[in-house]
Formats: structure tokens, sequence, C-alpha cells
């Protein structure tokens, strides 16, 4: 009977251990290509290859892979054009729904923000030009107005510190390979 419980017990712990391995994959060979091209300066070839890490990351349901790839795909999207943030709203839009976990959907959701506020700036005078829309929110971001794009700015960020007692909790650690640790120095 303790024999079988031993065996158990291994066997679930393993079984945690691969899924967990298998959840924070990093895919460093995919970035190591990314890496690549980005060196060559080819931001069309990377934003390739971004996107067949995001499709991975989304089917291993890995969010952190998912979120670094958003990242760079954001990145090379600027590189070929600065006006095209659209494509990476709409991506995190959908991607939204289908992440549960507290900290990632905050993350998320500040990055939406990010892309409001940044799409905004980029045209403030053409936006500032249009009447303020009050019942309505346009399909396009195009036809959106000032007061829009600021409504949808502050709910984003709203919305990512929502649950701030469980953001308070976390940590980075899982995020690692996001964030880019700077330097103590002048």
């Amino acid at each position: 009977m303790k024999k079988r419980i031993l065996v158990s017990f291994i066997l679930l712990f393993s079984l945690i251990t691969m899924s967990a391995q298998t959840s924070n994959y990093k895919y460093e060979n995919e970035w190591k290509e990314v890496e690549r091209v980005e060196k060559e300066s080819l931001p069309q070839s990377a934003i390739k290859a971004v996107d067949d890490i995001l499709q991975k990351a989304i089917a291993d349901k890995n969010t952190t892979q998912v979120i670094k790839a958003l990242i760079y795909k954001n990145k090379y999207k600027k590189d070929i054009d600065n006006q095209d943030n659209e494509g990476l709203i709409k991506d995190i839009q959908s991607l939204l729904p289908q992440v549960d976990n507290i900290s990632e959907k905050s993350l998320l959701h500040s990055m939406l923000a990010e892309l409001y506020w940044d799409l905004y700036n980029s045209n403030q005078w053409q936006i500032n030009q249009r009447t303020k829309l009050t019942d309505l929110v346009p399909e396009d971001l195009k036809e959106w107005s000032s007061n829009i794009f600021v409504n949808k700015v502050v709910e984003n960020l709203d919305l990512s510190v929502k649950d701030i007692a469980t953001l308070k909790n976390e940590t980075t650690k899982e995020y690692d390979d996001i964030i880019l640790m700077g330097t103590d120095g002048y």
C-alpha cells in the first residue's frame, strides 16, 4: 500500500513538473531566429518568426510567451509602419477573454491602454478635429473621437489594477523572459 502511494506521488510530481516546464517553455531556438533576422534588419521576417512563436504559445497556452510575442510584434510593426497599432489592439482584445490568470490579464489591459494612448498621440491632431461621440463607439478606430480614446485608456488602466490585493502578492519571476533588468548606476 505504501509503495503504491509512493509511486503515485512520484508519478503525480513528475507530471506536475513536466506540465510546468511545458507551460513555461521559452521557445529559445525560435527567439534566436527572431534575433538573427532582427540583426539583418528584416522586420517583415521578424514579424513572421514572431507570429510563428505567437501561434505556438497560444496553442500551448503559454501566456507569458504570448505576451512577449505581442510585445515584439508591436515593436516590429512600428519599425515598418508607426501608424499600425490596430492589428495588435485586435490581437490583445481577442486574447483577453482566453486568459484566466489575474496578473496576465492585468498586464494585457495595461498593454492595451498603452496602445490606445500611442494611437491617440500619434494621430492627436486629426482625432481632436472630430466631433465628440457620446452614445456610440464605432467599430473602426479611425472614427473614434478623443473622449473615446481617453475613456478606453482609463477603462483599461482601471482593469489592469482592478484586483490590487492579488497583484500585490504576485511575483515577477515567471515574467523574467519579458522583463529586461536594468543596472544600478549613473
